[in-house]
């Protein structure tokens, strides 16, 4: 079970990216710094992340969030604080946590596309709007929000989906 503190921190953090990516449609760096920050002062003061992954399943996390984001963002998919983003969950929670976290965004960005479709073929309206015009991508950092919060809340998911839970 992770510590109280550093779940609330996370939790903040997931707000803060939620609120910058709808607002504003972009995530700070100073947001990915700060989880960053916790990830490193977790492992300084614990010995590990807030889900209890040790410095090389951080390290490893970190560059394979990185890596497996790179792409998108080179086909101009992803932006790039997403990508960041998604390194900074890695370094927080470990290699494991990012297969988690990654198929819980990407569910709720799915049902986000298929309910914006639907509202914009229902209510033509709302489509022409000025707000819903000038942002035409899904911020996929809301969702990544949403999947790094049920990870952080229920740790379970990720022991779930290890290598170990299939032997």
């Amino acid at each position: 079970m992770p510590n109280f503190p550093a779940l609330l921190l996370v939790l903040i953090w997931c707000a803060a990216i939620t609120w910058f990516d709808w607002n504003r449609r972009r995530i700070p760096n100073s947001l990915v710094s700060a989880g960053l920050c916790v990830a490193v002062l977790s492992l300084v003061f614990q010995g590990q992340t807030p889900l209890g992954a040790g410095p090389w399943l951080s390290l490893v996390g970190a560059g394979a969030g990185l890596l497996v984001m790179l792409p998108m963002y080179a086909l101009r998919v992803m932006a790039a604080g997403d990508v960041k983003l998604f390194a900074a969950v890695g370094a927080l929670f470990g290699v494991w946590a990012l297969l988690p976290v990654w198929l819980i965004a990407s569910l709720l960005a799915g049902l986000h596309a298929a309910l914006w479709l639907s509202a914009r073929h229902l209510l033509p309206q709302y489509a022409a709007s000025p707000r819903l015009g000038a942002f035409r991508q899904l911020p996929y950092g809301i969702h990544l929000a949403a999947g790094i919060a049920c990870v952080a809340l229920c740790p379970g998911i990720v022991s779930a989906l290890t290598p170990q839970a299939f032997l």
